[in-house]
């Protein structure tokens, strides 16, 4: 919590990591998970769309939005 507070609008709260699992994935379990996650965050279903070619950016916020992995 003290990291957050004082590191507020900066990139520094942002780290990447990349990890490397070895194993058997179970594919359907991650899908459902990633698929709950997308449904807890509206910002993760949100897309933009243009009513005309001279309009402005609609804001449209999907009630369900399920990623597809083939």
């Amino acid at each position: 919590v003290y990291y957050k507070s004082t590191a507020t609008g900066t990139a520094t709260y942002n780290i990447p990591v990349a990890v490397h699992i070895q194993g058997h994935l179970n594919l359907s379990a991650l899908v459902q998970c990633i698929n709950k996650i997308i449904q807890r965050h509206e910002n993760l279903r949100t897309s933009f769309e243009l009513l005309d070619l001279d309009g402005e950016p609609v804001q449209e916020v999907a009630e369900v939005v399920n990623l597809p992995v083939t």
